[in-house]
């Protein structure tokens, strides 16, 4: 299984010098064999924080606005949402909560205000400001809101109900997803965009662990088992544990990797991922062994695709790479005994040192006690 694992991950590295897609599409695989198209759903690692730079620059240039037009709400609105990604919620919830007053069915104002309370952990305040905003521009964040909704009701009943509501419950279910499919498939790629957005939106603002992001991830992971494509549904069940910080959980997640992939292997005849997919893993930092979880014989079986489409004796390259481990095992062990064997050696000089100083102390006490004697 390892020399197998190692040429799988082979086949990932080989592909760095693939053009990796900064947000692609491509066509991905159905757990019944057919080819579809799809969007990726991966986070980079610039999608994981805020760029406090270029946040803080804007910040001044927006006060510098605000002097020049000190009535211009829409600048204090913009300001507000700078402060807001700062990390300033307090600062962000003095100039919103007189805007509402004056702007009360102003979208950008109600929204904003509503995450603020969010953040602030008002849940309540921001629940009802968040439904307003959907009531007033249902088409905003690409018409993804209602799963802002969804979020704020499932925090509610995670605070007054049961703490640990969340690791029980889906924050949306199956069948809610489902009312939303309607006639067509595209209509599928439409809840995955939806989730796509409201989580890419999200993620600044509550890094790792999150257990709203990992029961959000591990529900889409569901759904594209169910509706969507393979590739969709390995991506969110990914990132679904890299949100969560609870082992017995990560085991549940990796048992449905483990009969997603043995699906895709009983279905998917002789179809390869495509190569769009691979640069993407490597882009979003997916560990692509996930790929081959608890299947040997789907590991051969990308390995013998890999075997065929290049020019070089994969089995040679294997080889060498064990060499280059091994080596540098060798290496590490060899600085591990030099660092021992140094250590020994102070050890010794110490201990030398101390009974040297040791007798010096005696010969001198036993001195002054002769003089006194005298």
């Amino acid at each position: 299984m390892r020399s197998k694992l190692i040429l799988l991950t082979l086949l990932f590295f080989s592909l760095w010098s693939k053009a990796v897609l900064a947000c692609g599409n491509f066509y991905g695989h159905t757990l019944d064999g057919e080819i579809r198209y799809t969007h990726d759903i991966y986070l980079s690692a610039t999608m994981l924080s805020f760029d406090t730079d270029w946040l803080r620059s804007q910040k001044q240039a927006y006060k510098e606005k605000i002097k020049e037009a000190p009535h211009n709400f829409q600048y204090k609105s913009d300001l507000s949402l700078i402060l807001m990604q700062l990390g300033m919620i307090d600062s962000t919830l003095s100039i919103l909560r007189p805007l509402i007053k004056l702007y009360p069915t102003e979208y950008n104002v109600v929204a904003n205000l509503g995450t603020a309370f969010e953040l602030k952990g008002k849940l309540d305040s921001a629940l009802i400001l968040i439904r307003k905003g959907y009531e007033l521009n249902p088409d905003s964040h690409r018409g993804s809101e209602w799963i802002h909704i969804k979020i704020l009701e499932a925090k509610i009943k995670a605070k007054n109900r049961n703490p640990i509501w969340m690791q029980r419950n889906p924050i949306i279910t199956m069948e809610e997803l489902e009312q939303r499919l309607g006639e067509g498939k595209r209509k599928a790629e439409q809840v995955n965009l939806d989730f796509n957005y409201q989580i890419r939106t999200r993620v600044p603002f509550t890094p790792a662990p999150n257990e709203v992001l990992s029961n959000l991830l591990e529900t889409l992971g569901d759904f594209n088992k169910k509706h969507g494509t393979y590739e969709q549904a390995i991506l969110a069940y990914a990132y679904s544990m890299r949100f969560s910080k609870n082992p017995n959980y990560n085991f549940k997640i990796r048992d449905k990797i483990k009969d997603l992939n043995r699906q895709l292997k009983e279905n998917m005849g002789d179809h390869s991922l495509s190569l769009e997919f691979h640069s993407m893993l490597i882009q979003s930092e997916v560990d692509p062994m996930l790929l081959v979880y608890g299947l040997d014989d789907y590991a051969e079986h990308l390995d013998s695709i890999y075997r065929r489409n290049q020019s070089f004796d994969s089995l040679k390259i294997a080889k060498m790479q064990l060499d280059s481990i091994d080596k540098a095992v060798e290496e590490k062990s060899r600085l591990a005994e030099e660092k021992i064997r140094s250590q020994k050696n102070h050890s010794y000089l110490y201990l030398l040192s101390g009974i040297a100083l040791g007798l010096l102390v005696g010969i001198l006490v036993r001195q002054l006690a002769k003089r006194k004697a005298q």
